[in-house]
């Protein structure tokens, strides 16, 4: 048992389990989340190069290494509660660390682009609308253009009337699809800052523990170390008797 910070609370092997059993959960939740993101809310045909959206190819890749990382580590954890050693423990440290450094990046990255965001969707709608790629938009987002039906006169182009809501004033797509991208920025930045927070406090419960426990070294070495001292006693037991028969004799 460890006593936590001296206030004669304690962190036992158990609740460690607990714990780290609960930070799996949490990740379960989180994964499902990314498989959301990944397979059922991209948009099709948008270009996501134009600059580094949530939703790229590259930032769910980083998501997903960074997920399983927060994992294998809670994984880690369970197995490290009855037998830790060092090394073990290093390993733990440094992957959680280098994991808080990569969803903190996450997140912080989700408000770089600021009030330049709605100029980087706007672009995207643009190629979309260049490419004569928009209707999928506008089914989606049951709207018409990028600001209205005005986009279809001005360019004698013929709209559908499925995809532009059949209303004679449908309005544009632009606004819409701003507070898509925008919603899913900041559900990414929510996610990495909880998953943050969430990995924080798994590794102050097992810091702490160890910390105050006695961790392995080595397997062999402590097992070595019984032989040895079980090979002692007998000797131990012939020196007093030869010493007694000196004695008497």
């Amino acid at each position: 048992m460890a006593n936590l910070l001296g206030w004669g609370c304690s962190v036992s092997p158990g609740l460690v389990i607990e714990i780290n059993i609960l930070l799996l959960a949490v990740g379960g939740i989180f994964l499902i989340d990314l498989y959301n993101h990944v397979l059922w809310r991209q948009l099709k045909h948008v270009n996501m190069s134009i600059c580094l959206m949530g939703l790229s190819q590259r930032v769910s890749l980083i998501r997903g290494v960074s997920l399983a990382v927060y994992l294998l580590t809670a994984i880690l954890g369970i197995r490290m509660s009855k037998r830790p050693t060092v090394f073990k423990f290093a390993g733990y440290l440094i992957m959680s660390f280098l994991n808080l450094l990569f969803m903190l990046t996450i997140a912080i990255s989700r408000y770089r682009y600021g009030s330049d965001f709605q100029y980087f969707t706007n672009m995207m709608l643009y190629d979309l609308w260049n490419r004569d790629l928009i209707e999928p938009m506008e089914a989606q987002f049951d709207c018409c253009g990028m600001h209205g039906q005005i986009d279809y006169l001005v360019d004698n182009r013929t709209w559908s009337k499925a995809a532009c809501c059949e209303l004679p004033f449908c309005t544009g797509c632009q606004n819409m699809f701003h507070d898509y991208l925008q919603n899913i920025e900041m559900e990414i930045a929510r996610d990495n800052i909880a998953l943050f927070t969430f990995q924080i406090i798994g590794m102050l419960f097992m810091i702490i523990h160890y910390t105050s426990g006695v961790l392995v070294d080595d397997l062999y070495e402590s097992e070595s170390s019984e032989y040895d001292e079980e090979e002692e006693v007998p000797n131990r037991i012939s020196v007093e008797l030869s010493k007694l028969k000196t004695r008497y004799v």
